[in-house]
């Protein structure tokens, strides 16, 4: 009886083989080859960007105008694709995601929120849709909790979002 990860590892290498040969006499199956990588080895490396080559979408003198009016710009955002979202530890959270084919006005609305955003931000996320199988790419920033006050976080939440507490949904009994 065999290991269950050799047929992996026997199957990996010729595939990667062939790929370098055809790749070799330039035959166009870019394609093809990220669809054998992304689906047979799961193999996904996230885009690195350089935010210093996006510094043209804004200058100086408006990113300090957006800076000084930053709730302004906060519930801009929360009309059109911002959301407010609740962390693990229960505090509410700005968070806005584009995708890369906007990464542009991603990069406009990043510089803006810069100084109260995580240190993990901007996020590089991948997912497929599986009713088209075709894979989308898209970038994501959020606040920390720690400025929720200065943002008016939970005022914006409670104007933006409908609390539901105690709904109970009466169940029509037939006899």
């Amino acid at each position: 009886m065999r290991a269950p990860g050799k047929l992996k590892v026997y199957l990996i290498f010729p595939i990667i083989f062939i790929i370098f040969i055809l790749l070799l006499f330039n035959i166009e199956l870019l394609h093809y080859k990220y669809l054998v990588i992304e689906n047979l080895f799961n193999f996904s490396v996230p885009i690195a960007y350089n935010k210093d080559k996006f510094k043209h979408v804004i200058n100086e003198n408006q990113l300090n105008l957006f800076r000084k009016n930053i709730k302004d710009v906060l519930i801009g955002s929360l009309l059109g694709d911002g959301c407010i979202v609740r962390s693990g530890r229960g505090r509410n959270q700005f968070r806005f995601k584009q995708s890369i084919r906007n990464i542009d006005y991603f990069y406009f609305m990043f510089f803006i929120f810069e100084p109260y955003l995580t240190k993990g931000s901007p996020i590089f996320e991948k997912y497929l849709d599986s009713r088209y199988n075709k894979y989308y790419e898209s970038l994501l920033l959020q606040t920390r909790p720690i400025h929720n006050e200065l943002l008016n976080m939970d005022l914006l939440k409670s104007i933006f979002y409908i609390q539901k507490e105690n709904i109970s949904i009466k169940k029509n009994r037939y006899k």
